[in-house]
């Protein structure tokens, strides 16, 4: 069964409406929602017994009877991924859910966890063949790099990234970003997302937030949109009302805007900001005397329009006041957005080299644009990418160890020289030349590389050592 509309995620169940499934029905259906995730494992342990009573199974059937679809979903660790799996297939044949999510995080960010993913994936599939799955995690895949998200999403029917604007105001942004960023990962899947309704220290999200959040996912024809969590949202009645009196299926009335206003610039010189706070880059000035529009206030910072775009100052040097026509005055400078963060690539090349695993490697790479060539030989497209690396890490080098000998980068251009360890063989120095995309710069769009794998002396007697080749077993 797929996922349309909305719905939350629910930690505890006995935090709920006191645990009273009755209750908990009865006001999913009232706020319109499609679909609640019910914690149902962590780790190799059933999640929501309370006193030796199981609490989903009574949640379950009282959401199917008020026509909401009752998920299941589990955090899992990876230290036992495939009693993990199994432990996450009985609680979904047990219960009767209508889907299962998988929560994995920082624990399948350390080296060699993509080989615990596979398990657990592979062993969840094999139990349940033809379950809508979906994978809940970190909602920028450049940022977590170390991730593998490969190795979840091969199995998986959709991806969840957990789009938490936290410290932010801009949800719609930051839902887009995601959507880019998981397009351009291997396999591509549909993304659902959830957003944030939990408060954390003195940041929280807002109603107005919430709406942004659930239009954005519309526009972006996203089938559903979700929230953590439950409890938090329903103890703070302005976001639970946002996300009940939000109409998915129909046409939202817009947010009637308040009194228009407008600041004026106090100081001789103010710092136009890039967010709410000192710590975001300064992104232009205005001079005593200028007015500008207000579009909303955070504690003492205030929201403006600046050269078209939004952008923060502080409210100790604005005065606001009711928007009147401002007088003529010179524009101030456009808004210049800060350039995407560039990412090591030396550093991730090396350590997606040294998982092991092809997958990894090639999700570096643009989806179908980019092309690698080796001593003179050309790959364009992940899937050829994929092959090299396949038969790189699995044949000619098994177990390697890639180590850095040198780097230097002049723009989007990096040069790398390093060498490799197997047990089947060694390169002595290999060159590369790495030229990133310009469209995202975290992704490779041109390699050359200059190296040879040199065989071991056994493998030259004919005598290689025993050893996993992806799909075949040891003979």
């Amino acid at each position: 069964m797929s996922l349309t509309g909305k719905g939350y995620f629910l930690w505890q169940v006995k935090a709920a409406q006191q645990g009273d499934p009755a209750k908990i029905a009865d006001l999913a259906q009232k706020a319109g929602l499609s679909h609640v995730l019910i914690k149902v494992a962590d780790g190799i342990f059933n999640y929501n017994i309370t006193n030796g009573v199981d609490m989903v199974p009574a949640l379950v059937a009282a959401l199917r009877a008020k026509g909401v679809q009752p998920w299941g979903w589990q955090s899992i660790y990876g230290a036992k991924p495939v009693d993990e799996a199994r432990r996450a297939a009985d609680r979904y044949q047990q219960l009767g859910l209508a889907g299962f999510v998988v929560n994995a995080e920082m624990q399948f960010k350390a080296a060699g966890m993509a080989s615990a993913a596979h398990k657990y994936m592979q062993e969840l599939r094999r139990l349940l063949p033809a379950v809508q799955i979906g994978l809940s995690t970190y909602r920028y895949p450049t940022v977590h790099y170390q991730f593998p998200f490969t190795a979840f999403l091969s199995y998986c029917d959709f991806a969840m990234p957990q789009v938490y604007w936290v410290e932010s105001h801009n949800p719609a942004q930051q839902i887009k970003k995601s959507l880019n960023e998981y397009r351009a990962i291997f396999p591509t899947k549909p993304i659902i997302a959830t957003g944030a309704a939990y408060a954390q220290g003195s940041w929280a999200p807002t109603a107005a937030q919430i709406i942004e959040f659930l239009n954005a996912a519309r526009e972006l024809k996203i089938p559903a949109a979700n929230f953590w969590e439950w409890q938090t949202a329903y103890n703070q009645p302005g976001l639970w009302n946002a996300v009940r009196d939000y109409s998915w299926a129909g046409t939202n009335p817009p947010t009637p805007p308040p009194a228009a206003q407008t600041a004026t610039v106090t100081a001789n010189s103010l710092n136009v900001r890039g967010g709410p706070g000192t710590n975001y880059p300064i992104i232009g000035n205005l001079k005593a005397g200028y007015v500008v529009p207000v579009l909303e206030k955070s504690g003492s910072w205030v929201k403006i329009e600046f050269g078209g775009k939004e952008a923060w100052v502080h409210g100790d040097y604005v005065k606001l006041s009711t928007a009147t026509t401002p007088p003529p005055q010179p524009p101030p400078p456009p808004v210049v957005d800060p350039p995407t963060p560039k990412l090591d690539i030396v550093k991730r090349y090396l350590a997606a080299l040294n998982s092991g695993d092809p997958a990894i490697v090639t999700r570096l790479y643009e989806k179908n644009e980019s092309k690698h060539n080796h001593n003179g030989q050309t790959r364009k497209g992940r899937s050829e990418i994929f092959a090299f690396y396949n038969q790189l890490l699995k044949n000619s080098l098994p177990n390697g160890k890639f180590t850095e000998v040198s780097s230097s980068s002049d723009g989007n251009v990096w040069k790398l020289s390093w060498t490799a360890k197997g047990s089947s063989g060694k390169v002595l120095k290999a060159k590369d030349t790495i030229t990133m995309s310009t469209t995202n710069p975290n992704l490779i769009a041109t390699h050359s590389s200059d190296f040879t794998v040199v065989k071991s002396l056994l493998q030259r007697m004919g005598l290689s050592p025993k050893r996993e080749i992806e799909g075949v077993e040891p003979s």
